[in-house]
């Protein structure tokens, strides 16, 4: 097991210049662009449980969430449904942003500042593995 752990650590090294091949950047990009579409897509849920008394967060929005989770899995991935996946997906990250919104009060209650903390680390982060990934060979 460790002669593997060696190796793979090995690799990793070893491949750190290599660029990745264009089908595959492209993948990427597509890829990330979806999760930082989710990540928007939650932010502007929880935005609309904290601050407007138009919805909030209940047990609705998790069962709403389960549901399109389950629709997204269920329906066949093509070209023709490319659409309208993505859109159940931004619908499941924002309900699921709406439903963090009872955890976000109590947050709140306890330091505000921690939320745009989280959010702004995350987001950092996310930015960083994104920059990483599309500059290296994954598949050496």
């Amino acid at each position: 097991m460790s002669k593997t752990m060696l190796n793979t650590l090995s690799n990793f090294y070893n491949t750190l210049d290599q660029k990745i091949e264009k089908p595959v950047q492209t993948h990427l990009r597509r890829v990330y662009f979806s999760l930082s579409a989710s990540l928007l897509a939650a932010a502007a849920g929880a935005y609309v449980h904290l601050f407007t008394d138009f919805i909030s967060g209940s047990v609705w929005s998790v069962l709403g969430s389960l549901v399109l989770l389950i629709t997204i899995n269920a329906t066949i991935h093509t070209r023709e449904n490319e659409l309208y996946r993505f859109l159940a997906l931004m619908a499941f990250s924002a309900l699921s942003g709406l439903s963090t919104g009872p955890l976000l009060d109590f947050v709140i209650s306890v330091n505000a500042s921690l939320i745009v903390t989280a959010f702004m680390v995350t987001a950092v982060l996310f930015g960083c593995f994104t920059l990483a990934a599309l500059e290296r060979c994954l598949a050496c």
